[in-house]
């Protein structure tokens, strides 16, 4: 995809990272979009959420199209009720439609499978780095199907029915 390079941003309302660890992902960020065209905003909030949206879903749509209507980018929205004693967290991705041309689902599976276990660091920033560098090689990477091996056994079979049956129809039309 060819993205916004606009939506490259990290918006840090929870403020919850320092500016190194802003500055890190910025440059994970343009590394991804260098690979796939496709530009990420980091979007980080506390759970005042909760009382406008029965759903993070919907909020993290509700941001997305905020900022702009066209379907070649990613918002990551993290929300945390960070207390000195335990860091409660949620998050939600989303994606506008086009970016799964450099984004299968197996791949978008495990870049969350990846961030989850990232999380287990408490660390946001450390979470991104992990995923996005464990994902970064499939990105904008087209896969071959399975079905691409049966298409010469296809092939010849309809080589072999095309000789056989019309073959012989043919041939009886010369006699005629």
């Amino acid at each position: 995809v060819n993205g916004d390079t606009e939506r490259i941003t990290i918006v840090d309302k929870a403020e919850i990272l320092s500016t190194k660890e802003e500055q890190e992902i910025l440059v994970l960020f343009r590394e991804i979009y260098d690979k796939s065209g496709m530009p990420i905003t980091l979007y980080t909030d506390d759970f005042s959420w909760k009382e406008h949206y029965e759903d993070l879903e919907v909020y993290s749509e509700e941001l997305y199209y905020q900022i702009g209507y066209d379907e070649d980018a990613m918002i990551i929205l993290f929300t945390t009720d960070n207390d000195e004693k335990f860091m409660d967290w949620e998050y939600d991705v989303y994606c506008g439609d086009d970016t799964i041309r450099c984004f299968s689902d197996s791949t978008f599976d495990k870049y969350l499978e990846r961030f989850q276990k990232g999380m287990a660091n408490q660390d946001l920033a450390y979470a991104l780095d992990y995923a996005w560098n464990s994902v970064m090689d499939e990105l904008a990477e087209t896969t071959v199907s399975e079905m691409i091996v049966a298409v010469p056994f296809l092939l010849i079979f309809y080589a072999i029915f095309y000789i056989a049956i019309l073959g012989s129809v043919k041939k009886k039309n010369v006699a005629y």
